[in-house]
């Protein structure tokens, strides 16, 4: 574990060629000596680190191997954790189906009190975001932020709420939410660029042009900064949206029967039901 710490403190300074030999040697010596958990986290450190830096084959292939062993040794949290990750890569590279089969496979494996539950909520709810149902994913989002403490998970929480007033009309929340994530950014190193391209959005949306091409800007230099392969590519795809004046994001109606509703609820219970029992 000290290893795997180690790997994480230096994917966190974007030092990543330490960062694997440190996830390396956790593997290695959690193999050694039948660490069946430390093997594991080891497996998803090392993946999520790929996976920021555009290497997502890599990064899927060390999170199914993290999932098959967590499922042969049933380590079910880590199980949860596996398909969470799975998750977060799906909405990367537009899996909409994909994200929901791995959204629903970790809420059945995390346990009642498991505070993973915070931020899964806030991830399913990112795929109702990226498909235009902002109205079902804001509220949702809304309940899970109090409990998202750390840095790099609060400030793409704030993110994704931006974006979200900014197509319902909620000037006040853009502008509260905008501004804590600029605060965040200088101490959220892992997730910032991401989270001022959903700000850029929302400024885009609510038809700030100038301001969202300079966060936009701004987000592209910081992901090159740090080899965020991901957050460079949606920059990029934000600028070109921005320079051909192409319209700003817009809710969607639902299709009929659409579960959404139904698993929007879950999460409202969920996260009250956990937030009481702390």
């Amino acid at each position: 574990m000290f290893a795997i710490y180690a790997g994480r403190a230096e994917r966190a300074r974007a030092a990543y060629d330490l960062g694997t030999l440190w996830f390396q040697r956790a593997i290695s010596v959690a193999r050694l000596g039948g660490k069946l958990s430390a093997y594991t986290v080891a497996l998803l450190s090392w993946a999520n680190q790929e996976i920021g830096r555009g290497n997502r084959a890599r990064g899927r292939a060390l999170l199914q191997r993290a999932w098959r062993y967590a499922k042969r040794h049933n380590l079910r949290h880590l199980g949860a954790e596996a398909r969470h990750d799975l998750l977060a890569l799906s909405i990367d590279v537009e899996d909409w189906e994909g994200a929901e089969i791995h959204a629903e496979a970790a809420a059945n494996l995390y346990g009642p009190r498991a505070r993973n539950i915070f931020a899964l909520a806030h991830d399913w709810a990112l795929i109702w975001l990226n498909r235009g149902y902002f109205s079902h994913a804001l509220p949702v989002m809304e309940a899970a932020l109090p409990f998202l403490t750390i840095p790099s998970a609060r400030v793409l929480a704030l993110s994704s709420i931006a974006r979200a007033a900014a197509v319902l009309g909620q000037t006040e929340r853009v502008r509260s939410a905008s501004e804590a994530v600029l605060g965040l950014a200088a101490v959220a190193t892992e997730n910032a660029p991401m989270a001022l391209v959903h700000v850029a959005q929302a400024h885009h949306t609510a038809g700030e042009i100038e301001r969202a091409r300079a966060l936009v800007a701004r987000a592209r230099e910081m992901a090159r900064g740090r080899q965020d392969a991901t957050a460079e590519h949606f920059a990029n795809d934000l600028l070109a949206k921005i320079r051909s004046a192409a319209p700003p994001e817009r809710e969607k109606p639902l299709p009929p029967n659409s579960p959404i509703p139904a698993n929007a609820q879950m999460l409202h219970d969920r996260v009250r039901r956990l937030a009481g029992s702390l």
